[in-house]
């Protein structure tokens, strides 16, 4: 494992040569943290900042819901450049990282954006006013995970955000939603098309499965 998370690290140290290169966020509104101004280096700010704009986000909005193109464009503006889909997009394909063509690897990563879209705002649909809570943030070498909870009168909903430090640029690359790791468990259920099909086949199948993402996560648990 940590053989291919090093292998990982060096092809985003050499991603700009492939034009892979990180979402830049356009001027956000006055209520939501601008991600240009988000202190990178500090992964506890990385993970706040997600929240509180997505909590600003969905406030806007009636209709919570993959198909809101609004919702989207906001979420992909206002958080999605949080994420490191560039990792993200590297750790699914794995060794076949090797034999993608350089057009498969940029058309993944959008493909993965897109995904990584719907499956936030699926994990933040539960959100109803709840308080949120910000716990500790755990730090091991060049990664770190935090976790949020939200709490109302009834129950309680758990996100864990896993974070990879590059260059002083913390990350997210993974969220677990009540236990369950959408990275993880995407890229075990994935490997079969990638063997069968190979990049190009799993690009194919991933557009035509972007709706109710942590649903067939909870089915395949």
């Amino acid at each position: 494992m940590l053989k291919v998370k090093g292998i990982l690290v060096s092809l985003l140290v050499a991603l700009p040569v492939l034009g892979l290169n990180i979402v830049v966020a356009t001027p956000a509104q006055a209520a939501i943290v601008n991600v240009s101004t988000v202190d990178r280096a500090n992964p506890t700010a990385v993970t706040t900042a997600a929240i509180d704009n997505a909590i600003e986000i969905i406030k806007k909005y009636k209709d919570v819901s993959v198909n809101n193109q609004q919702l989207r464009n906001d979420i992909k503006t206002n958080v999605l450049p949080l994420f490191n889909t560039n990792y993200i997009s590297l750790s699914l394909l794995n060794t076949y990282t090797r034999t993608a063509t350089r057009e498969q690897l940029v058309e993944f990563r959008n493909v993965i954006e897109d995904y990584m879209v719907n499956a936030f705002i699926e994990a933040m649909s539960f959100y109803n006013n709840q308080k949120v809570n910000i716990g500790t943030t755990q730090v091991v070498q060049n990664s770190a995970t935090t976790n949020v909870t939200l709490v109302d009168t009834n129950q309680s909903y758990n996100i864990q955000f896993r974070m990879i430090n590059i260059n002083n640029q913390y990350g997210i690359i993974d969220f677990t939603a009540e236990g369950i790791s959408l990275v993880n468990t995407k890229s075990t259920e994935w490997q079969p098309i990638l063997r069968q099909k190979g990049v190009a086949g799993l690009i194919e199948y991933v557009k035509n499965n972007m709706n109710n993402v942590l649903s067939d996560i909870n089915q395949s648990k």
